[in-house]
């Protein structure tokens, strides 16, 4: 049995390529911002170099699953991913959230913009689940 990463140097404008940007975007530390709520004496995390692709959502880890909360990582999960609109892989990014209670499953659909791999409209859909009180 063999392990391998093909993603990790595959083209932002191919679908593994995307997942994978998808994927950093949602997992990776973003910095937290100074309204952020964070336990006493926890780091604000993220680079310290400066801007990164990231979300804020391990701010919400101990918090108790409500719909505030819920709002609260739908919003971090969008604001994480505006980069790919931004930089024009995207036209839009809609985040439904899946609620299991102890954990959440954020489903992704993205529709991409046109490349030279991707079709006018074409969407990407990746779900990534986040569970609280890790």
């Amino acid at each position: 049995m063999s392990f391998t990463l093909s993603a990790l140097d595959a083209p932002i404008a191919s679908k593994d390529g995307l997942n994978h940007a998808v994927l950093q975007s949602l997992l990776n530390f973003a910095t937290a911002k100074k309204t952020d709520e964070l336990d006493a004496g926890h780091h604000r995390q993220g680079w310290w170099a400066g801007q990164t692709v990231g979300a804020r959502s391990w701010t919400l880890a101990r918090s108790k699953n409500t719909p505030e909360v819920r709002n609260k990582l739908k919003r971090f999960t969008e604001q994480a991913l505006q980069w790919l609109i931004d930089d024009g892989y995207a036209k839009s990014i809609k985040v439904e959230i899946d609620n299991h209670g102890a954990w959440i499953n954020r489903v992704v659909t993205i529709e991409l913009s046109a490349t030279a791999l991707f079709k006018d409209g074409e969407s990407l859909t990746v779900a990534v689940p986040y569970n609280f009180n890790l």
